[in-house]
Parts: structure tokens; sequence; C-alpha cells
């Protein structure tokens, strides 16, 4: 695999080696030209000497030894003298062909081997940095690695990312754990203390009895929905519960959620008022989405003021089309009470939700207490119940559950929250 790195790298190594090879040639040729000059005549002369001998030529036998090409030098005795120079040739003709040039061709290769090991020099260095990364120091790289440094500054974030996130987990565990011994002590200590005095006081005055009794059974189905809650949302994680995805009547849908819980409204003071226009379907799971309804709900009546209402809304938002105006037009109706004491009719919307590009949005909105925006970035976190946060007042796990949901079905689902009103919008594939 080629990276940006590498090619610069590779580059910078092939111009490098290059442009040393050219420098020794030069320097090469400027050597052979500096030898020629200074020290060729003297080595060339004691070749000579060393390959020939001279010898005395008659005056009658001079013009031969000329025209053979025999060196002449000085005269002794009167005679001439001549030497034959074919063996210095033969010696000088080496020296300045097959010698020079394997001489060049040494140093060529030697320079090359030299360009080689400082490459491998870069390779040490990135060898020497991983093993510094490795053990968890900081690695440490010569001049032109700049890639390199950045992708160890990367894996550096990315450790440290994860070594936060490491932390995080623990400490989310460890408040797990505290919540879970808390929300648990509390519930079973009323339990036991009821039941202590049920089992102490038989003579206790039957209204009385029932009293203690109902407080200890609404304690233990609190615990029950609580463990509930707790291994429903560890399936979840598991990924041993499946999305199982039918055509739903989300009017319907949203209407029963409503119905079911109206009477915890109204022991608030809250109403339940839902807008979807009429026949709006989608493909979604219609068990595990009325869950996220009823996780919202419950939600929004717990935090909502007495006097307002907890306004559930439907619409389908197409990618072309004309179906969103239609569903915005028929969401416009009139409202319609849940538990049926203040229904009225709805508007009508046009066409089906089921179509390919639409994404179904489900909002519940609440006026009540606000959401601060800290609060917001981990409301749907598992277990997170800071003071003033809305993660529900049971093991804090209705929002991450409904998360859950939505993320199965390949949605999104987000809060926002202004000046009291705080809204809930769910979008996945319709």
């Amino acid at each position: 695999m080629k990276t940006m790195q590498g090619i610069e790298y590779r580059r910078r190594a092939v111009a490098g080696a290059f442009a040393r090879m050219a420098a020794y040639t030069l320097a090469f040729v400027l050597l052979v030209a500096a030898a020629r000059v200074l020290a060729w005549p003297t080595l060339a002369g004691w070749i000579a000497d060393a390959t020939s001998v001279w010898i005395e030529v008659p005056a009658d036998s001079v013009d031969l030894y000329r025209m053979l090409g025999y060196q002449e030098g000085s005269l002794v005795n009167g005679n001439p003298q001549f030497r034959d120079l074919a063996d210095y040739r033969f010696v000088t003709g080496i020296i300045k062909g097959p010698v020079l040039w394997l001489v060049y061709a040494i140093g060529l290769a030697a320079v090359g081997l030299w360009c080689a090991a400082r490459s491998a020099h870069g390779v040490d260095a990135l060898m020497a940095a991983l093993e510094q990364a490795a053990a968890g120091g900081k690695p440490e790289l010569p001049g032109g690695f700049d890639g390199a440094r950045a992708a160890f500054a990367r894996l550096a974030e990315r450790e440290q990312a994860q070594a936060r996130a490491a932390t995080y987990a623990e400490a989310r565990k460890n408040e797990l754990v505290a919540y879970l011994a808390h929300d648990i002590k509390t519930p079973l200590t009323s339990v036991v203390g009821y039941l202590a005095l049920l089992a102490e006081e038989p003579g206790l005055p039957a209204a009385r009895r029932e009293r203690y009794a109902r407080s200890a059974l609404e304690k233990a189905q609190r615990l029950d929905g609580m463990m509930d809650e707790f291994f429903e949302i560890t399936r979840y994680n598991l990924g041993a519960i499946p999305i199982e995805r039918e055509t739903t009547d989300v009017a319907l849908l949203v209407e029963q959620v409503a119905d079911e819980l109206y009477p915890a409204a109204m022991e608030r003071g809250v109403r339940i008022e839902v807008e979807v226009p009429e026949g709006l379907s989608a493909f979604i799971d219609p068990e595990k989405m009325a869950r996220v309804m009823g996780n919202l709900l419950k939600n929004g009546i717990a935090y909502a003021e007495a006097g307002t209402a907890v306004v559930c809304r439907a619409r389908v938002d197409e990618a072309a089309g004309d179906a969103t105006a239609a569903s915005e037009g028929g969401a416009a109706g009139d409202v319609i009470a849940a538990g049926g004491s203040n229904a009225a009719g709805r508007g009508s919307a046009a066409g089906d939700a089921a179509v390919e590009g639409a994404r179904l949005v489900l909002t519940v909105e609440d006026t009540g207490k606000e959401i601060s925006a800290a609060h917001l970035d981990r409301i749907f976190d598992k277990f997170y119940r800071e003071d003033g946060a809305r993660s529900g007042k049971g093991a804090g796990l209705g929002l991450a559950i409904a998360r859950e949901i939505i993320e199965g079905h390949g949605g999104a689902i987000d809060a926002s929250s202004e000046r009291g009103v705080t809204t809930f919008t769910v979008r996945v594939p319709a």
C-alpha cells in the first residue's frame, strides 16, 4: 500500500542518490583531468622505462626504425637510440580504458551503497519510533518524516481517547454499581419494613394492614420494573433483541400508548394530546416503537407542569415528492385528547408513509422543567441521572433503551430544550 509519506520519502531518496552520483562523476572527471596534468607524465615515463629498453641503431637503419614508429632517443657513441613502445601502449591503454572505468564503477557502486545505507537509516529511525510508541513513549523522528510524525500524533490522540473512554467506562461502571445498590436498597428496605410491621403487629387495624401491604407491593413492583429495565438494556447491548418491522398504523400506535398513560397523566394534572394524521403508516417494529413512545411520554409526564399538555406528533419527511406537505397538512387537524374524554375528529393525510426514502418523524413535547445544554449531551447515556436531567426516576435507562431501539431501526433520536419547552425527536426510515 502506497502512502504519500512513502512516495515523498522514495522521491527524496532517488533524487538524493542521483545528485550524489552526479557529484561523484564530476569529482571523478576533475580528478582524472588533474592526474593527467600533474601525475601522468611521471607515471607514463616510469611505465615506458619498465616496459622497453633503448638500443643503439646504426645511422643507415635510422629511417627504418623511424618508419616502424620506435621512439627516438639521444645519441650514444654517435649513434641514435630507439626503443619499442608497444608494451607501453598496451599497458597505458589498459590503464586509460578498463582500469579507469573499473575504478569509476567501483566508486559509483560505493556511492549507491552509501545512499542505500542512508535510506535504511530512515527505516531504522521509523522502526525505533514504532518501538518507542509501543513502549508508551513519545516517538522521535528525524526531519523529512512529517507525514509519519502526523500519523504518530493521530495514533497518540486515538490512544488517549481510548484511555479516556476506558476511564469513563470504569467510572460509569462504578456509578452503575452505586446506582443499583441505592435503587435496589431503597425499595427493598421499604418492602422489608412494611412486611416486618405486618409480621410483628398481627393486631393492626385492617385499613392500616391494607395500606402497608399496598405500599410494600408498590415498592416491590417498582423494584421489579427497575430490574426489567436493567436486563432489557443488557439484552440490547448484546444484540439479543432483533428489530422485526412490519407496516404499522402510526396514529393507532401513538393513541394506544397515550391511552395507557392517561391515568398517570391525570394523576399529575397533565393532558396528553396526539396530533397524528389519520392513515399515517410506517414500516417499523410496532412493539418496540411503542416502548420508545411510552418511555418518552413517561418522561414528559414526569417533568411537565400541572395544567400543561404533553403533545405527541408524527409526520413523514420524504426524500422527494409532496408526501411531506400532505402529511403535515393532515397533522394540522384537530387535536385528540388521550383517554377519549375530549376526543375530536382527526384531519386526513394524503397517501401512505411507507415510501422509499421517507423518514418517519415522531416528536414528544412538554412544557416544564428545562434541560441544560450540558445534560442534553448525555441524557441518552445509560444510568445517567444527574440532578435535573431527564433520564427518568428509575434506574436511568428509559431514554437509553429508547436510543437503542431507534438505532436498531437505523434512525436517530435527539432532544432540545428552550424556555421550558422540551422536545424529543425520533427519526427512523419509514
